[in-house]
């Protein structure tokens, strides 16, 4: 392996035991959330009742003890039509589309999907699809938290779908509501089909699923790919494996502009984690997976073979000429929780220096990774 070819340490946010801004900033988009109607049937003609209003918000709360909630909360009212619930005990119920229902899927570009159903009854089902009826669970492990309420004739629902059960990339969403039996059976649609192009509903074709503005009811960077956190593992490990099971690819993205400045910080010192700043373990073996053993973050590094640590005795050199060198800048170091005293930004890089005797203490530098004021503290 040549000095060209290394690859250092990479940051993926696939899940977390930590809080970051992401969860508590809301944005103007998540403070406002997401709202639709379903009023039309599956083929697009106007239904004859009341509309089944749909709300949808970003939801977080922070659990001492266990994993934080991290949850897209779901809430609507429909008529209540009081068909017959079906003989199962509330709970995840396999064929619930065959009983009185309202349904939500999201859907990426690649065809990964994620259906949601509830009943009137406590009863709810949550399947996985890789692709079209491409279902890879039964629903029957998979848990939600359902609330139901009613008012006369009507159907109150909130529902609690977490961060972790959604496919990276949602691109688009579909909502359903079926009720009624034989003849009289309806089936109702956020998105109808307009086209005629099938004569009986189908609602697994996701080319009548339409955009959705992802940005009102999950955080930003959390859609950029599969959350996976302590309570629900990796929902999609069939389509998005572990990063112990295959090395991730490294793209950047342009509008990822966080995730950036923390590749720049690994390039520089991937011994350390740069959300804690913790030491991190050293792997043996390939494809090289690592954990900091304080915040639990995910790690994707290159085995430490001759060639790297060579690397790291030129980097060691570097660094401390420059500390030798009074004029030199210090250093960015790993990035740190730090509110900037110019913008309050909550992350910085940092660094130190020790630009008096050990017995006086060192300097520390926090350089804001937003504005890059330099705030200065001494120990």
């Amino acid at each position: 392996m040549s000095q060209g070819d290394l690859s250092f340490a990479q940051v993926f946010p696939r899940g977390t035991t930590y809080q970051t801004d992401y969860d508590t900033q809301l944005t103007q988009k998540l403070k406002e959330g997401y709202t639709g109607v379903i009023n039309h049937t599956w083929d697009g003609k106007p239904v004859s009742h009341n509309g089944i209003k749909i709300k949808m918000h970003w939801h977080f709360e922070k659990i001492r003890g266990a994993p934080h909630k991290r949850v897209v909360v779901v809430e609507f009212s429909a008529p209540l039509y009081d068909d017959p619930e079906p003989p199962a005990p509330p709970g995840p119920t396999p064929h619930l589309w065959d009983y009185e229902v309202v349904e939500f899927f999201f859907a990426n570009n690649d065809g990964h999907y994620v259906e949601v159903e509830v009943g009137p009854h406590g009863h709810w089902l949550v399947l996985f699809h890789k692709g079209y009826r491409d279902c890879f669970n039964a629903g029957e492990d998979v848990d939600l938290d359902v609330e139901n309420t009613f008012d006369m004739g009507t159907w109150n629902c909130r529902l609690e779908i977490p961060l972790a059960y959604f496919p990276a990339k949602v691109t688009k969403f579909n909502a359903y509501s079926i009720h009624g039996a034989g003849e009289d059976r309806q089936y109702e649609a956020l998105n109808p089909v307009t086209d005629g192009a099938l004569k009986q509903p189908n609602f697994h074709k996701l080319e009548y699923f339409k955009k959705v503005d992802t940005l009102r009811f999950i955080p930003e960077t959390y859609n950029n790919q599969v959350f996976v956190d302590a309570k629900y593992g990796n929902m999609w490990s069939v389509v998005a494996p572990d990063d112990d099971e295959v090395e991730p690819k490294r793209q950047k993205r342009e509008n990822d502009w966080f995730s950036l400045q923390m590749e720049k910080s690994v390039i520089k010192h991937d011994e350390f984690c740069v959300l804690c700043g913790t030491i991190l373990p050293i792997p043996r073996t390939a494809p090289c997976v690592i954990r900091c053993t304080n915040c639990d973050s995910g790690w994707s590094v290159p085995v430490r073979r001759r060639e790297l640590v060579y690397e790291y005795k030129k980097v060691y050199h570097k660094v401390q000429a420059d500390l030798d060198d009074d004029s030199a800048p210090p250093e960015e170091g790993s990035i740190v929780e730090h509110s900037c005293t110019k913008c309050e930004y909550g992350f910085a890089t940092f660094s130190t220096r020790q630009t008096r005797s050990a017995d006086e203490g060192q300097t520390v530098y926090y350089t804001c990774m937003k504005c890059k004021w330099t705030d200065v503290e001494f120990s």
